[in-house]
């Protein structure tokens, strides 16, 4: 249970060391001269060192054992995904059938060892063992039944540790994107307050972060115009609309007043309404506009030019 412990809350970027302080606790608990956790690739053909921990007696880490190949080790895989646990107390007790195994576990100078099969989403995972070197060790039931329950412990941590690790690189790269986009990009919550703003948007709209930041309502841009010049109030903004009705709110035009470059700007914008689980009710809208001033300005001096002949 104190290894259970050791992972209830623990940092992401503390889930490794944890483990490895964890294996090394188990090697001297359990007399092993190694302990280790390997993951299978996806087609069964190798397999990766993830942690890996020797005795002063054990065989030291080195480039062979970083990858394994394991494609002939029918034997081993066969009993693996059968969820069965491997115990071998000498290598001479392997059956005749295990071939490549024996030359294997020759090679590597191991002679007892105990593997248990780890098992991510159904689906098998790697493994988590210890072994003994030149020397023949006899391991009780309860030892490999103890490895089964550690290994459960740590392929969870692995697995949350690779799903946090992937979402904050998903969610940098989203950020470095709305970062560098061109089209503005704004969060509102249920309460029409600024909770998020891209620079292209501080840009367009002319207003500072920390400025937005002091909207605690839905905000009508600054002179806000439809494009016939008629004001546009508040309650027909896209965002509140997106929040009033549920519904997307696409291509809206609006004129608007930059107040830092002192000038009109027209912008396209669409405004989404987000949802959580099981709710009804919109928790933030997501606001993206395109500035389209230039392509406004063309099509209405076209427009007067027409209008003149």
């Amino acid at each position: 249970s104190s290894i259970s412990n050791n992972f209830i809350n623990i940092p992401v970027d503390k889930t490794n060391e944890e483990i490895s302080l964890s294996i090394e606790s188990i090697g001297q608990l359990i007399e092993a001269d190694n302990c280790f956790i390997y993951s299978f690739s996806e087609d069964l053909t190798e397999m990766k060192k993830l942690f890996y921990w020797a005795s002063e007696n054990g065989l030291q880490e080195n480039d062979s054992l970083k990858t394994i190949q394991i494609t002939s080790f029918n034997w081993a895989l066969r009993k693996l995904n059968n969820n069965e646990s491997i115990y071998v107390d000498s290598a001479a007790s392997l059956p005749l059938n295990a071939v490549e195994e024996l030359s294997f576990y020759i090679s590597a100078k191991v002679d007892s060892l105990i593997i248990v099969p780890l098992f991510a989403d159904k689906k098998l995972y790697g493994i988590f063992g210890i072994s003994s070197s030149n020397k023949k060790v006899f391991w009780k039931e309860e030892d490999t039944y103890f490895l089964r329950t550690a290994g459960e412990i740590f392929v969870n941590a692995i697995q949350k540790n690779n799903s946090d690790h992937a979402l904050k690189e998903s969610e940098e790269r989203l950020r470095n994107l709305y970062e560098s986009m061109a089209q503005g990009v704004i969060y509102q919550d249920n309460q029409g307050k600024i909770i998020f703003a891209n620079p292209a948007a501080v840009k367009i709209l002319g207003i500072s972060r920390e400025k937005m930041n002091e909207f605690t309502s839905f905000y009508s841009f600054s002179e806000a115009i439809h494009e016939d010049g008629s004001n546009f109030p508040f309650d027909e903004h896209p965002a509140f609309l997106a929040f009033k009705t549920g519904k997307p709110v696409e291509k809206a035009l609006l004129g608007i007043s930059n107040p830092t470059e002192k000038q009109k700007k027209w912008i396209v914008i669409n405004s989404v309404p987000e949802f959580r689980e099981n709710e009804t009710n919109p928790f933030r809208v997501f606001s993206t506009f395109t500035e389209i001033t230039e392509l406004k300005n063309v099509q209405d001096e076209l427009k007067k030019s027409r209008n003149e002949l």
